[in-house]
């Protein structure tokens, strides 16, 4: 992998201070060890956080009532909780398990016909744009992004401000690049109607170091950090890699695409699939991403990992709900560090 393919995934597309808030908690596995990065979600109120480096989380402002927390990772039982809130800040310690996964075939399938084949074929048929299942909804998201990382030497820096300027990033390139160490993170309100997602007022609403008026408006003029479509991307990325990974099939071709097995998600069927780098995880009936982790690692230069983890919204329509790249680049003597960027979306 290439560095200029790093730093393009780095810089154009968590950590959590657990700030006040009457709902707290640590994660940790069954070794005690913290779990960072895991979703955690009060599913009544379709209220999303992800658990910071220490395992924690937290949530504001919860009106006093009986919830359940939903707690997941990717390779881990997910956890479902009935809590209660009140007057006293409420504080939760839960431990992961490790998700087992059943090898063997669940059903009955045509002659001749894998499971790599059945699968590859509901992608491709239920891989459709998000208006065709869903007319409107609203939500919150949060980004976040925090980098370590020295790039005034970068390799290929003047092609790459080239690229930024051209694709309008150039100022916000600049901040990044002007800041060894950086944090920000940003809120926006997202209206989605008739097949467009539009943001409404992106803010910054945490930086480290200070940054200027000027640096703050490179962030918050580029709204589409928080508003992209996530979810037809991903099926647009899907569609497109099923319909080619089914016509060399047929050809008798034996490529990456895996069927590994399944779990029980709630009392339905999540088959995983993997694929080169990628592992896919989907629920059975209504063929929906359930989850989707993505690693590119390369001995000398580094790793990024993508993780997205999605829930149900509606019936049969599960939406993002967080999710985070993370990267470590290392072993280049011009440049070395590593760095976060996170999403979460409460829904309303």
């Amino acid at each position: 992998m290439k560095m200029g393919r790093i730093l393009t995934i780095v810089l154009f597309h968590v950590a959590l201070f657990c700030s006040a808030g009457n709902v707290k908690g640590v994660i940790t596995n069954s070794e005690g060890k913290p779990m960072p990065y895991a979703t955690v979600s009060i599913l009544d109120k379709k209220i999303t956080t992800t658990t910071n480096l220490s395992g924690e989380f937290c949530f504001a402002n919860i009106p006093n009532g009986q919830y359940r927390l939903g707690v997941s990772f990717i390779g881990y039982k997910r956890i479902v909780e009935n809590i209660e809130v009140a007057d006293v800040p409420l504080n939760i310690s839960l431990q992961m398990e490790e998700q087992s996964i059943q090898l063997g075939e669940l059903m009955v399938l045509p002659d001749g016909m894998s499971m790599e084949d059945f699968i590859l074929q509901q992608l491709y048929k239920h891989s459709v744009p998000l208006k065709n299942k869903l007319s409107e909804f609203k939500a919150d998201v949060n980004f976040f992004l925090e980098k370590d990382m020295d790039l005034t030497n970068m390799p290929q820096r003047r092609t790459i401000r080239t690229l930024a300027w051209i694709a309008g990033y150039a100022k916000l390139l600049d901040v990044i690049i002007q800041n060894k160490y950086l944090k920000v993170r940003m809120t926006d309100k997202l209206n989605y109607k008739k097949g467009k997602l539009k943001g409404t007022n992106p803010k910054v609403t945490e930086m480290a170091p200070k940054l200027t008026e000027r640096q703050v408006a490179a962030f918050e003029n580029h709204g589409e950090l928080l508003s992209g479509n996530l979810y037809d991307n991903v099926y647009k990325e899907i569609k497109d890699a099923s319909k080619k990974l089914l016509k060399v099939r047929k050809k008798g071709y034996k490529d990456h695409f895996k069927y590994v097995g399944s779990y029980d998600f709630e009392g339905r069927t999540v088959y995983v699939a993997k694929y080169q780098q990628a592992e896919i995880h989907i629920v059975d009936g209504c063929w929906q991403i359930l989850r989707l982790v993505h690693k590119i690692s390369d001995e000398e230069l580094g790793y990024v990992k993508l993780y997205f983890e999605f829930q149900e919204y509606s019936r049969d329509v599960f939406l993002p709900v967080s999710g985070f790249i993370k990267f470590d680049i290392k072993g280049n003597e011009q440049i070395n560090g590593s760095g976060m960027i996170s999403y979460s979306y409460n829904y309303f």
